[in-house]
């Protein structure tokens, strides 16, 4: 039965991508409703116990994983790793100093010369697979950024390029804060409490794997984090942030998603 459910799940799933056509939506929910008459089961029956989804989590395979940036770290490159962070959720960040260049694969990045170069880091730890998801996406996005800033101000980390990839970094978090209000109007609306409860658990189950998490960096990492300040923002006018702001809150992100998040 369990392989059952996990394909319930799984069709399920694909109701809740972004990136699915409305004909692949509609396919999917009514495969699933058959197997669930087929097998006599409800959505209850599908979901696993807050008890079973804790212990997976703590039973997952872990990762602490870096990507490099450059030199320096800038605040919105700061800012768009917590953003990262909070859109997959349960998940930490945390920044290096400068050491040896590697890729989020763990390949070191040399020079044309052939000698190591060295960088600071975007570190995400916790469960692997979502670790190698922020690691993919945080790159994808800050490209996106990069490419913007430049296109329209011909620079990315001072002056108006810098305050407008600030504000593209403050549009995607306004963005996901309306997207998650909009989720719980949703599941306010709901004749039955499911969705309700389903929401709840889910931030419960993030609560859990983010202290698991810390846990696991700290005892078998050997990792000890400390608060550090947010650098200094850029000098560049409140127009280009405002400009930055409105693309960040209509950028669509699932263009730079190549992994499911779910």
């Amino acid at each position: 039965m369990s392989d059952i459910k996990t394909k319930i799940m799984g069709l399920l799933n694909i109701s809740k991508d972004d990136a699915a056509s409305e004909a692949e939506i509609e396919t999917a929910v009514r495969l699933a409703r058959r197997m669930m008459e087929r097998h006599h089961l409800s959505e209850d029956d599908l979901v696993d116990s807050p008890e079973d989804q804790e212990q997976a989590a703590r039973d997952a395979e872990k990762a602490n994983t870096g990507t490099a940036v450059g030199r320096k770290i800038y605040r919105w490159e700061k800012t768009l790793a917590i953003y990262v962070r909070d859109l997959i959720g349960g998940i930490g960040c945390y920044t290096s100093g400068l050491e040896a260049a590697k890729t989020p694969a763990g390949l070191v990045i040399r020079d044309g010369a052939g000698r190591c170069t060295y960088s600071r880091h975007v570190y995400f730890y916790g469960i692997a697979e979502d670790v190698q998801t922020a690691c993919r996406l945080y790159d994808e996005l800050r490209t996106a950024v990069i490419a913007l800033a430049r296109i329209r101000y011909g620079s990315v980390y001072k002056g108006d390029g810098g305050r407008y990839a600030e504000g593209f970094i403050d549009g995607l978090q306004i963005q996901m804060e309306k997207e998650t209000e909009q989720k719980k109007l949703a599941a306010g609306l709901q004749t039955n409490r499911q969705q309700m409860v389903l929401i709840e658990r889910r931030n419960h189950l993030i609560r859990v794997k983010k202290q698991t998490a810390e846990n696991w960096l700290r005892n078998s990492e050997g990792v000890k984090l400390r608060n550090s300040p947010i650098s200094e923002g850029a000098n560049g006018s409140e127009s280009a942030f405002r400009s930055g702001r409105q693309d960040g809150a209509s950028y669509n992100v699932n263009t730079a998603r190549t992994l499911k998040i779910s």
